[in-house]
């Protein structure tokens, strides 16, 4: 099998000041538009109702929405591992974790997710992975991460019309959750020889390349099931985040509200166009939960405590990288 990672690195190795200069230019954007974000934001709300809600949430609440986050970072690395071992590496669970609660702790303090997944691939090499096996199991553990989300999303998607009042936000929610079914099928049902034919294209390589990777996966079914079911019990656990935050803040925010509309929170906090969600999610978080007739400050205050508590206990990463570089 051909390293289909070798070259890319080699490209970067030749033009290093032009990718270091995208790279500043990139999270400068990110960084402004999440200062925009939050201006816009919190322009629209008393500031004052955002602090006094903040100030009601208990030390217990936050501890227990911390534990649901350590937990997610635990099973997030159980998944890696098994991709890991997939495509042939050999990873114990303990460096896995290290290595997820770094890439936590660096995407909290750099304007973009590719940096704690280059900070997960330093801990890769450092543990004698192979490069190839280190580059896809990343990659494709990243769309497991949001293939969970999808899935939370499709799984839901029952409650949705007695949730969700906008047509537009519901046939939003209706076009992500046939977004897994029809990846899933073309996986499974377009064949090998055609993916490889597909490859040979130039331009389609190494994209190619990861697909088949991927495919080679959901046709185990054992392994798929297993990593399925992993990324859909992960990203069930912001829900129950929220719906402690809102118990803590006397926030009306009824369980099934909560499992429609926190899936699209959590996705809008992911998209790589603020510093770890920043604006983004706020923002979201506003639109949707106005479907359910909550005030905006009491969005906003939810998803403010929830990224300061992820921010909070990100930092067990940075620990991590103190005690074992």
């Amino acid at each position: 099998m051909t390293n289909d990672v070798e070259p890319l690195a080699k490209q970067s190795a030749r033009n290093p000041r032009r990718l270091n200069m995208r790279a500043v230019v990139i999270g400068l954007i990110e960084i402004t538009l999440s200062i925009l974000l939050l201006w816009v934001i919190f322009s629209h709300i008393n500031l004052t109702n955002v602090k006094s809600r903040l100030a009601d949430l208990t030390i217990v609440g936050a501890m227990l929405v911390g534990a649901l986050i350590v937990l997610h970072a635990i099973l997030s690395a159980v998944r890696w591992q098994m991709l890991i071992s997939h495509f042939g590496g050999t990873m114990k669970l303990g460096p896995a974790i290290s290595a997820v609660l770094i890439e936590r702790f660096v995407n909290q303090a750099v304007p973009s997710p590719v940096g704690g997944d280059g900070a997960r691939f330093v801990e890769l090499m450092r543990n004698g992975q192979n490069m190839r096996v280190g580059a896809y199991s990343i990659v494709i553990d990243r769309l497991f991460a949001l293939g969970g989300i999808f899935g939370v999303v499709t799984i839901t998607l029952p409650l949705a019309p007695w949730v969700i009042k906008s047509e537009h936000i519901f046939n939003s929610i209706l076009a992500i959750a046939v977004v897994p079914v029809v990846s899933i099928a073309i996986l499974a049902l377009v064949r090998h020889r055609w993916w490889e034919r597909l490859r040979k294209l130039p331009l389609l390589h190494y994209t190619i390349g990861l697909v088949m990777r991927i495919r080679d996966v959901v046709i185990t079914p054992r392994k798929f099931i297993v990593l399925a079911c992993l990324s859909v019990l992960v990203q069930m656990l912001p829900i129950l985040c929220f719906l402690i935050l809102a118990w803590d803040l006397r926030v009306p925010l009824m369980a099934a509200d909560a499992a429609v509309i926190v899936p699209f929170i959590v996705l809008a906090g992911v998209l790589p166009i603020s510093v770890a969600g920043w604006g983004v999610r706020e923002g979201a978080a506003v639109v949707l939960m106005s479907q359910v007739n909550m005030a905006a400050t009491d969005a906003v205050s939810l998803s403010v405590l929830y990224g300061l508590i992820t921010l909070v206990t990100s930092c067990l990463g940075g620990i991590v990288w103190l005690m074992t570089h």
